[in-house]
């Protein structure tokens, strides 16, 4: 027996019977639920110390797990997390900024939350930051 395949976009679908053998009535497939596009929110922190400042002894990966255990010990689910660079070059002077960023993508939670948390919106910066090994961060 055939079976008819139908769908209208973004979404997957079931194949079934054509004939529904209790009503002899044709049956279509129906899309499966949708997953809303925006189930999570991007944010940044700084991770490099200023210029002039020692680097850290602790590798950037591990600083940055330390980050994520602190965001879920306060309840916040997080999607991933990655080390990253605002691709802004800074003058060269003590004090100054390096651009070294933690980066996470975590399940909808309030700005004002991780804002006191030390996060940003990525879009807060007015540029999209870069995603960067975290073996081979510098900061």
């Amino acid at each position: 027996m055939a079976g008819l395949l139908f769908g209208c976009g973004g979404g997957d679908t079931v194949q079934v019977d054509p004939v529904s053998p209790e009503s002899n009535q044709p049956v279509v497939a129906v899309p499966a639920a949708v997953v809303p596009e925006r189930a999570y929110t991007d944010f940044q922190a700084r991770a490099g110390q200023m210029q002039c400042e020692p680097r850290s002894t602790v590798p950037a990966k591990e600083r940055l797990k330390a980050l994520v255990a602190q965001l879920q010990s306060n309840g916040i689910e997080v999607v991933s997390a990655t080390c990253g660079n605002t691709g802004l070059m800074y003058p060269a002077i003590c004090g100054g900024g390096t651009g070294g960023l933690f980066l996470v993508k975590v399940k909808p939670v309030p700005s004002k939350t991780m804002r006191a948390l030390g996060f940003d919106l990525n879009s807060h910066s007015g540029q999209a930051p870069i995603e960067v090994d975290c073996e081979l961060a510098r900061f």
